[in-house]
């Protein structure tokens, strides 16, 4: 029962992290919601692809084997390169997606701030879940979480991109 409780408390407290790092990063508000910064901000989208590289599992186990010395080392720069590469993965996540809640009363779309919400959640509990993995040194299944949020961060600026020119192409239809 004792342990009953102690792991609903943390999981409580974990939960109020999670809610209040989501209320306090949802305040960043970029300078210009225009074509060109959703466009700059995602032409980084790119540069995540050697942070799926950087964790191969095949890659850890051979380096392991051949010395375990720089194994320990190898995974002491992994971490550092892994908060890096998540805190850049976050910081364009939340430009995209203030720019896209700007931009929600153009969307035709009923459930479009909904959407943005959950894509919000989503993102910062894989977030949160990439990070205690970072802390943890577990690798095995950091490479399809990390496709997740990059897919994610590319599904926003498709919206972002559609909700910047619909505004376009219904004033030169008109």
């Amino acid at each position: 029962m004792t342990v009953f409780v102690a792991l609903l408390g943390v999981l409580l407290v974990v939960g109020i992290g999670i809610a209040a790092e989501i209320v306090r990063s949802s305040t960043v508000v970029p300078a210009s919601a225009d074509a060109a910064s959703l466009r700059a901000a995602m032409d980084r989208l790119a540069s995540y692809e050697p942070m799926r590289r950087l964790f191969s599992a095949a890659d850890e186990d051979l380096v392991q084997e051949a010395d375990p010395s720089l194994g320990r080392r190898l995974q002491l720069a992994r971490r550092k390169a892994m908060r890096l590469y998540l805190r850049q993965l976050r910081q364009d996540f939340m430009h995209l997606w203030s720019v896209c809640r700007m931009l929600a009363p153009v969307s035709q779309d009923q459930d479009f701030v909904a959407k943005l919400v959950r894509q919000l959640i989503q993102f910062h509990a894989m977030f949160f879940v990439l990070r205690v993995r970072t802390a943890t040194g577990f690798w095995r299944s950091v490479d399809s979480d990390l496709e997740r949020m990059t897919d994610m961060l590319s599904g926003l600026r498709s919206e972002g991109n559609g909700l910047l020119l619909a505004p376009a192409a219904s004033s030169a239809g008109a």
